[in-house]
């Protein structure tokens, strides 16, 4: 078995699809994409100080409506637990978020949205209002090219999921 060690991935069950050359764009859209948001969430990183991480974080917490405990933050982000209390110290201490007792359990905490953490986020809807407008300005069913990116969105998130999964088997 070829095993990338790095991501625990096992190369034979990958299918290689190269004579495909639509799947060979859709995938390299899709890694263009990738690397765009990246680009992106290194620019917001940066104009607040903050680092991909704990951008990351952010937005985790407010997909999830503004807190979450520390395992459910590292159980969506993959940050390993180390790294992850790091970041929640440094965005506590920038005031991005806070930690509060959770209601139900005494051994654990709530991280939750301060307005400087939304603040965050909101400048960054801004800016990705305006690519998503230009990018479907001609489009005559932006509707439908949304779905299509909720759906890409949703099969990448099942496959690190799996790859996850697979990794921590080994």
């Amino acid at each position: 078995m070829s095993t990338n060690h790095r991501s625990g991935f096992d190369l034979n069950s990958v299918v290689m699809t190269a004579t495909d050359p639509v799947l060979d764009d859709a995938v390299a859209a899709v890694r263009a994409f990738t690397l765009a948001a990246h680009r992106f969430r290194q620019a917001v990183a940066g104009h607040f100080g903050l680092t991909i991480n704990g951008t990351v974080v952010l937005s985790h917490l407010v997909t999830a409506g503004g807190q979450l405990t520390p395992g459910q933050i590292r159980d969506r982000s993959q940050i390993t637990s180390g790294t992850l209390s790091a970041v929640i110290d440094r965005l506590v201490e920038g005031r991005f978020v806070s930690r509060t007792p959770h209601p139900e359990d005494q051994r654990s905490v709530l991280v939750t949205l301060n307005p400087a953490g939304r603040r965050v986020l909101s400048y960054s809807q801004t800016y990705l209002k305006r690519a998503v407008l230009a990018a479907f300005q001609d489009e005559p069913h932006p509707r439908e090219a949304a779905a299509q990116v909720w759906r890409i969105s949703a099969s990448i998130t099942e496959q690190a999921d799996r790859a996850g999964r697979r990794a921590r088997r080994k």
